[in-house]
């Protein structure tokens, strides 16, 4: 293994939807059943293929911190070394909680104490099941990143929206005539290839009064600390409005303002990370999803939750395909 120069850390938070004590505390404020959002909380039992890609494909990484409400899997390890059990009230302010939104678990992860100035942040749904090198992360101490315009397109209403408004500060705080130009050899850049290049270029004329949209990985991204800190020090009042909504709503801000922040500061390194992460949704058969967890061309898994059916039948297929690939037990396990 490589000789690390700075730490890196990985951070994920993780939710048991099936806990009823969270279930009550959620009913109780949001005044619907707690089972609203089937797709969002339901368990499919691969959290420890989390752990385990980690361990076996990242060694590199310092530290995980592994965010939840307070309630764990009773299989992990608390007393694991490379584990920080992050609990909302270690580092989410009091007058915040609690909260059944991502979106102020994103935003206050500075806080979250020792947390290194570089850090993966991912979530529950991605999986490691290749080798990666510090390198695919972070070089020179910058995150590595693939910046690319794009029209934001609805999907989502409320997500959309978080979107836009993720925008209007990146607007606000960056553009003006001559920005994109400082920037352009990051947007437009070999290492992307021609094919995502060609589809920055065809928006890049658009960038004469505003950037009229950015992509986004869903997938583990690389930050840095002091991004945070700094965004929090330039839009603390709205970062604190999101951070008060225990549920999410249209009018917030989430991790992407972070990200497109660095890419507009040039604050990163580019490479294509498209390649190095792929999809597959549970939807599809069971041939189809067994090969792609198991034969995945890239390092980077992420296993997308839909509405399916037959939510018990998939959920065997997955977990033996993940047991093939990542049937090691982990220090992270008891």
């Amino acid at each position: 293994m490589k000789e690390i120069k700075y730490p890196i850390d990985i951070v994920f938070p993780w939710v048991d939807g099936s806990d009823p004590a969270w279930q009550e505390s959620k009913r109780q404020y949001s005044g619907s059943p707690a089972d609203d959002d089937e797709v969002r909380f339901r368990d499919w039992g691969l959290l420890k293929y989390v752990f385990r890609g980690i361990e076996q494909n990242l060694p590199w990484v310092r530290k995980v911190h592994f965010i939840t409400c307070g309630h764990l899997p009773e299989w992990l390890n608390t007393d694991c070394p490379r584990l920080h059990v992050v609990k909302h009230s270690d580092y989410i302010p009091e007058q915040w909680l609690p909260t059944f939104s991502a979106n102020p678990i994103e935003l206050n992860i500075h806080r979250i104490p020792d947390l290194s100035e570089q850090f993966i942040y991912m979530n529950d749904d991605m999986f490691f099941v290749k080798p990666m090198e510090p390198e695919d992360f972070f070089r020179n101490g910058k995150p590595v990143s693939q910046a690319s315009l794009e029209i934001i397109s609805e999907t989502d209403r409320q997500f959309t929206g978080i979107l836009y408004s993720d925008l209007e500060v990146i607007n606000r705080r960056f553009f003006s005539r001559h920005a994109f130009p400082k920037t352009f050899s990051k947007f437009v850049n070999l290492r992307y290839g021609l094919k995502e290049n060609y589809k920055t270029m065809r928006i890049a004329p658009w960038c004469v009064g505003y950037y009229p949209g950015f992509s986004y990985l869903h997938g583990p991204n690389a930050y840095l600390k002091s991004t945070f800190e700094e965004v929090w020090s330039k839009e603390r009042a709205l970062l604190e409005e999101t951070s008060s909504h225990k549920f999410r709503t249209y009018t917030d801000v989430n991790q992407y303002l972070f990200l497109w922040w660095q890419w507009c500061k040039g604050d990163f390194v580019p490479r294509n990370m498209k390649k190095k992460l792929k999809y597959i949704g549970v939807d599809k058969d069971a041939g189809v999803l067994r090969s792609g967890i198991e034969n995945s061309p890239a390092p980077m898994l992420c296993v997308n939750d839909v509405p399916i059916r037959d939510f018990e039948q998939k959920k065997e297929c997955v977990t033996a395909s993940f047991e093939r690939v990542l049937g090691h037990k982990s220090q992270f396990e008891l």
